[in-house]
């Protein structure tokens, strides 16, 4: 019988990529599916031809791995002390509605605005670089122009290592940050919390939720299964965390608007490229908190958050569509870097079972003969 590669199936290519990524587990040459549940046949790729085997569950420590640059220079002395990174891609109207809020809390020489644009190929940066200097924002807010589309964490890292600054703000373009909101956001430097993130909400003033508890196995299993009442027993397992007030020993926060102290990347590193979008923020906040870091959440802080105009994944949530395929690849590496390399499979069984495979134009693959 004739192994199937993942390479060759869509979406599952992504994973069989990720798992080349420094990791000791030999790289999968063919893996299979029933339903959701992962089938413990592969077989190895190496230069000597070999049988193929029925593995089991090959689990590999939740090892962090370092950073491309895990350190950041500069002189002290020159360092400013707030730096808003801002990332667009696309969405000039956006971004120029986004630092027209920041206007009136930005103090030139103290505070500067970096708005890196993501290798849009279009005339974004050109439009916004027209608008900061018709409106008079050019003693704040400037233009980086990234060469490739490296994603969210990639971008973002772009203006990270453009600034020198005790503080960085991590800041979507579909954001309006209300009067008052960026001090009280930073007011957190001198307390224990070395990551922040402010109340998101609709422009009519809802609040969104913005806290949340790590993804794990079993918040998975809770989310896929639909359990109703069984369900209730399990509610601290629940991803989403609703909060009213102050708090600072949150898992994680949504970086559609974070502060996050310069000690956090020199210690831990920046945002983990290898997500495209999404999963970069809790991967981030979960690397801080090994560390040692705190994360907050202030509400006081008051942020608009228009959600999906930025990406697709929220507007197809909504809409009961497929997201795309970087969510799942993002997924897949978060579980495959916390928790191991069968959970990282099983993940990728979860998000393409029931059907998927006649779903993407493929036969389902057949099991890989075990002797």
């Amino acid at each position: 019988m004739n192994a199937v590669r993942m390479a060759d199936i869509p979406f599952l290519g992504w994973f069989g990529r990720l798992e080349s990524d420094r990791s000791r587990v030999p790289p999968w040459h063919a893996v299979a599916m029933k339903g959701s549940v992962w089938v413990r046949r592969v077989e190895w790729v190496t230069r000597k031809k070999q049988k193929p085997v029925i593995a089991g569950c090959f689990w590999r420590s939740a090892r962090l791995p370092r950073s491309e640059e895990p350190v950041m220079g500069g002189d002290p002395s020159r360092r400013l002390p707030v730096a808003v990174v801002v990332l667009n891609y696309r969405t000039p109207d956006l971004v120029e509605g986004c630092l027209r809020s920041l206007g009136g809390q930005m103090a030139a020489g103290e505070r500067e605005a970096i708005v890196v644009d993501n290798c849009s190929m279009d005339e974004s940066a050109d439009r916004i670089e027209s608008a900061i200097e018709r409106n008079g924002w050019s003693s704040w807010a400037r233009v980086v122009r990234s060469p490739v589309n490296g994603g969210f964490a990639a971008g973002n890292n772009v203006g990270v290592r453009e600034v020198d600054a005790e503080t960085y703000v991590l800041l979507n373009s579909d954001t309006i940050v209300r009067d008052g909101a960026l001090d009280r956001l930073l007011a957190m430097r001198s307390g224990p919390v070395a990551i922040a993130g402010p109340s998101l909400e609709w422009p009519h003033g809802e609040r969104q939720i913005s806290t949340f508890r790590f993804r794990t196995p079993l918040t998975e299993l809770i989310s896929a299964g639909r359990l109703g009442s069984v369900g209730r027993a399990f509610q601290g397992h629940v991803v989403a965390r609703e909060l009213s007030e102050f708090a600072d020993d949150l898992d994680w926060v949504s970086f559609a608007c974070v502060a996050i102290r310069r000690e956090v990347f020199d210690r831990i590193g920046l945002l983990d490229e290898g997500y495209f979008m999404y999963f970069e923020d809790m991967d981030f906040c979960r690397r801080a908190r090994v560390a040692g870091y705190r994360v907050g959440y202030v509400p006081k802080a008051r942020v608009v958050h228009l959600r999906g105009g930025t990406s697709e994944v929220k507007r197809n949530t909504q809409r009961r569509e497929r997201r795309p395929a970087y969510f799942y690849s993002a997924r897949a590496r978060y579980f495959r870097k916390w928790y191991g390399i069968a959970d990282g499979c099983w993940q990728m069984a979860r998000g393409h079972s029931a059907g998927c495979w006649r779903c993407c134009g493929v036969s389902p693959p057949r099991f890989v003969a075990s002797g």
